[in-house]
């Protein structure tokens, strides 16, 4: 997905703001508390999960979402990794952190039951705020590597994983094949 501007962001350039409100973020998930967290949203906000295959829009969506997360993971927890940094146009700010957690209930909204297992994943956000709190989030981690963390998928390099690897390589060459056959 393309990210652009979103027309109407606030420019960010004072960085001491940007601390302290990437502070109230931290504490805000680390208490567990999806109304918290919710209300750093603008009432419209997006925000975009690798685990979701929709937007999630809307601040009551966002809480519902944080709901099921901190079902999932009730003793997650997170820290920023380094500073922030902004665009040169102040419109972007990246923020690179790791969550640590066990998986103890169902992951929206596939409904995958829990493992037990511990997880750490380091990822990436891009927002946008608008009015003072976050307007477009969009995040980024490697969903691969939770679930094999998790043990939902296999370990890298193992037989399983090679044998996954190729039956999609199979498929794309029978796909590309079927294209060329004559009919």
């Amino acid at each position: 997905m393309p990210i652009d501007p979103p027309d109407g962001a606030d420019t960010i350039t004072d960085t001491a703001w940007l601390h302290a409100f990437e502070d109230k973020i931290i504490e805000a998930w680390n208490s567990h508390d999806p109304d918290a967290v919710s209300m750093l949203y603008a009432p419209d906000a997006v925000r975009i999960d690798p685990m979701r295959a929709d937007p999630i829009i809307g601040r009551p969506a966002i809480r519902d979402y944080l709901v099921g997360a901190f079902a999932a993971f009730p003793d997650i927890t997170y820290r920023f990794e380094g500073l922030p940094a902004i665009t040169p146009q102040g419109t972007f700010v990246f923020t690179r952190w790791t969550a640590v957690g066990t998986h103890h209930g169902r992951i929206m909204p596939e409904g995958i039951p829990p493992t037990g297992r511990r997880g750490e994943i380091v990822g990436v956000n891009v927002q946008a705020f608008r009015g003072g709190l976050l307007w477009h989030d969009y995040s980024y981690f490697d969903t691969a590597d939770l679930g094999r963390q998790l043990g939902l998928m296999p370990a890298r390099g193992s037989r399983a994983e090679k044998m996954m690897i190729r039956s999609r390589q199979l498929q794309a060459q029978l796909r590309k094949l079927r294209r060329l056959s004559p009919r």
